[in-house]
Order: structure tokens, then C-alpha cells, then sequence
């Protein structure tokens, strides 16, 4: 889980045990921070001094509410999103008639794992041969340049996203399924309740717990293993097989 997606699940249970949550996130989040269940201010000043009673880091806050996977809130989506970032890209992507699956295929390279988690782009192409499917790119930052080699139909769509994670979920929602690595991407789709295949390393990180293909974490999101560490080929067949299934 990342900081964002467990201020969205913990702030209504702080609330209702009585706590008044101020949130301060980063500038990209705070559209989405606003429309929390169980947020009561959230401050978008950089800096800003904040006067409170307790402070908790929120990757601790499960820690303190003793949260168990039996216990763990997992109600989706948990997001209100602006109406104007949904209508934008539900008129945007009128114009793709197939079978629309957003995907994403780099980390952050400074991340410890990210050689266990990425991929090149070229492991995509066994998904874009699936007969009515159109891969959109919601692709950031590094792997990008992937793109300019890339001999398979992409539609390109980072350019048209605005700077907040508002304007992404309003794409989101907007698709048919996201596909993607562990990153942040693949978290958000899943918060939206938006139907989400990860593909993720045999030795992968510990939230995504072992020998199951679903996740507590989120109900509408299947998940895709190495069967052995470093075989990507029998993950992408897997979800080019399931990918002829459902479009």
C-alpha cells in the first residue's frame, strides 16, 4: 500500500473512533484528498505549521488500529472523483471503439526493487496481438522512451493527463482494465474499484502475501506471479490467454 491509498481507507475509521483528520499530502493529491470519507481539512499550503494533538506517519496508522486482513478496510471504490475530470475522458476515449486497457510497464528506477518489478515494453506486444484490444500508455517518467522503438499499436494518453491523480482516475474509470506492474498506477485502478491485473515477481513485495491470485487489498483486482523467479513469459501468456477470455 502506498501513503495514498491508506489515508483513503483509514481516515473514515480515525473519524468515526473520534479523531478530527487534518491531512497534509503532497500538492499532486490533494483533489482527491478533499473527497475522503472521514477527512475534516485538508491543507495545501507547502510548509504549513499544522497544530494537532497526535501525529502518525500514515504507513503506521494500521499499526496503531491493530489491523489484521480480517479487519482491513477494503470497501471500493473509496474515491469521489471531480465530475469534469470524468466527463473529459469518457469524451476522449468515445473516439477508441475497442476493448480499452490502460497498462503500465516501469517503476521509479531508484526504487530497491524495481529490477524485480519492470519490464520492458516489448512484453506488451503478446497483449496487443489480442483481436479487439487497444493498449492506452498511462506510462510516466522513466520507460517512456520505450515508445519510439515500440512496433506495436500503443495509444499514447500521458501527454492529455493534468498534473493531479484526479485527472488519472478520471481516465481510470474511463477504461475497460488496467494492466500493470507494482506501481502506484496499479494501486490507484484498484482503489477505483476499476477491474486491474497485476503482474508482479516471484519474490515480490510482502503486501501482495503469496500463493493467491486476488488481494485483500482490493476486491476487483486479479493477480498475475512468476511461477519461478525471473519467468515474466508465463505471466504475460497467462494475461494475453485471459485477455482473449474477457474482451
Amino acid at each position: 500500500m502506498t501513503p495514498r491509498e491508506l489515508l483513503h481507507r483509514f481516515a473514515e475509521p480515525l473519524a468515526r473512533l473520534g479523531a478530527r483528520v487534518v491531512v497534509h499530502p503532497p500538492e499532486a493529491l490533494v483533489r482527491l484528498a478533499r473527497t475522503v470519507p472521514g477527512v475534516a481539512e485538508v491543507i495545501d499550503t507547502p510548509n504549513a505549521a499544522v497544530r494537532a494533538d497526535y501525529h502518525c506517519p500514515l504507513m503506521s496508522v494500521p499499526l496503531g488500529l491493530k489491523t489484521t486482513l480480517d479487519t482491513l478496510p477494503n470497501r471500493v471504490p473509496y474515491l469521489s472523483l471531480p465530475a469534469d475530470a470524468v466527463t473529459k475522458w469518457k469524451e476522449r476515449l468515445a473516439a477508441v471503439p475497442e476493448f480499452k486497457v490502460g497498462f503500465v510497464w516501469q517503476g521509479n528506477p531508484d526504487h530497491a526493487g524495481d529490477r524485480w518489478r519492470s519490464v520492458p515494453l516489448s512484453r506488451f506486444a503478446a497483449l496487443a496481438a489480442v483481436p479487439g484490444v487497444s493498449l492506452c500508455s498511462v506510462q510516466k517518467g522513466h520507460g517512456r522512451e520505450q515508445l519510439q522503438e515500440c512496433d506495436f499499436p500503443v495509444i499514447d494518453l500521458i501527454a492529455e493527463i493534468a498534473g493531479d491523480s484526479a485527472d488519472t482516475a478520471g481516465l481510470f474509470v474511463n477504461l475497460d482494465l488496467v494492466i500493470g506492474i507494482d506501481t502506484a498506477v496499479l494501486h490507484l485502478a484498484g482503489a477505483l474499484a476499476v477491474p486491474a491485473w497485476l503482474a508482479i515477481a516471484y519474490n515480490c513485495d510482502w503486501r501482495w502475501l503469496r500463493d493467491r491470485t486476488d488481494t485483500p487489498w482490493y476486491p476487483s483486482m486479479r493477480v498475475f506471479r512468476q511461477p519461478t523467479l525471473g519467468d515474466w513469459d508465463a505471466v504475460f501468456a497467462a494475461i494475453a490467454g485471459e485477455l482473449r477470455e474477457v474482451r
